[in-house]
């Protein structure tokens, strides 16, 4: 998670400059751009500062995107403005001035370090026995000798899937009992109780890095009128408590950690691992409170309904706040350019996805209303729900 700051890029006139060269400059390492209804954005990975950009500076900017021709460029902008040319060109160089300072072209400094998924599927050995866990867009084989281990790692995690595998997992038991867990990384645990509580979040690493879908960090339910809502917060709003409330109100449970969104079609992706939950929100659910951690989705509700397949665009994002008994309830529906940050705020993989998710982003909240609710406890969090129309 990080903090998002904002500022704005436009086009200044007027300016003189001598540099001009054939072709516009690349974009800097780590500079992510998407169109939006009216500009165009940029988020940048080394600063993660996200900057807004009106019609003209997005068009420059996907210029130096596509490292276009100069004398093109400018010909067909003066044509489609009806702006002489010379004027052009003299807030063009202003534009890329100002893009060299905000570090938009021209910076050197490397982006984030990346660690794209790459755990290659090959044949399993003689005596080993497997399980296959859907987890987003990802479908996980862990493998192994030894079968407690993988019926253990299977019962956890409650996510199998016949469909066939597109990553796999490594178990091992050395002679000492540590167990070696390799993935494109590596995990040691000295017993089956550590690998059992710590599984969840290898997972949770495996997924926050993939590269063909922006993933938030977010739960996901459908409510019983069959609206999904992606309730996407930062650690510690009280998220996962409040998509226990639901479930035990008869909503159904796609995710708690992380939702994937889909490119392309903006389909909400389940990842149904267990209910991450500390004692205090066991205690307000009636969770038992030696359960606390990934607590599995029939014990916070023993009906509980688990959506498995990839459904429809979401109806709405929600951003829930918990502020206790004495704090101040609240909903608003949040404009489009604070949707925005807000939901880039909480994507955990623009890293690995690039451009792409951004993109999806600049879709998904151009879509569907992102609201924002502030509540003191589960009831009060169903009624704001249902004023707003996501609720039946």
């Amino acid at each position: 998670m990080h903090e998002i700051t904002t500022d704005d890029a436009g086009i200044s006139s007027g300016a003189t400059s001598t540099d001009v060269t054939e072709t516009f400059p690349a974009l800097s390492p780590g500079i992510l751009h998407a169109a939006t209804p009216d500009g165009g954005i940029v988020y940048d990975l080394v600063t993660e500062r996200l900057s807004f950009l009106n019609a003209t500076g997005a068009a420059v900017c996907a210029a130096c995107a596509q490292r276009s021709d100069r004398s093109t460029w400018l010909d067909t902008w003066a044509a489609t403005t009806g702006v002489a040319v010379d004027r052009i060109d003299r807030d063009l160089d202003a534009a890329l001035d100002d893009f060299r300072d905000a570090g938009f072209v021209g910076r050197t400094d490397p982006p984030p370090k990346t660690y794209a998924p790459d755990a290659p599927v090959t044949a399993l050995w003689d005596g080993e026995c497997a399980t296959t866990q859907a987890a987003g867009v990802h479908r996980i084989r862990f493998r192994s000798h030894d079968a407690a281990l993988v019926a253990a790692v299977a019962d956890r995690l409650g996510l199998a899937t016949d469909e066939p595998p597109t990553a796999e997992f490594h178990l091992a038991v050395d002679a000492a009992g540590t167990i070696r867990l390799a993935t494109d990384t590596e995990w040691r645990f000295p017993g089956a109780a550590e690998l059992v509580e710590r599984v969840v979040t290898v997972v949770n690493d495996f997924v926050a890095r993939t590269t063909t879908d922006v993933v938030l960090h977010a739960a996901a339910l459908r409510s019983p009128d069959g609206a999904t809502i992606v309730f996407s917060a930062a650690p510690g709003s009280g998220k996962s408590t409040l998509a226990g409330h639901l479930l035990q109100r008869g909503w159904a449970y796609l995710a708690d950690e992380s939702v994937t969104i889909r490119s392309g079609d903006l389909a909400v992706v389940p990842c149904a691992k267990p209910i991450a939950l500390d004692e205090t929100s066991c205690a307000v659910l009636g969770v038992p409170v030696d359960a606390a951690g990934d607590v599995p989705v029939d014990v916070v509700a023993a009906h509980g309904v688990i959506v498995r397949d990839p459904v429809p665009p979401p109806t709405a994002v929600v951003a829930p706040t918990h502020v206790g008994p004495d704090g101040q309830p609240a909903i608003a529906t949040l404009a489009f350019t604070d949707a925005l940050v807000l939901t880039i705020g909480n994507a955990l993989n623009l890293r690995y996805v690039g451009d792409l998710g951004l993109a999806s982003l600049v879709a998904l909240v151009a879509r569907v209303p992102v609201h924002t609710i502030a509540y003191r406890d589960g009831d009060e969090a169903v009624a704001q729900l249902a004023e707003l129309g996501v609720d039946s």
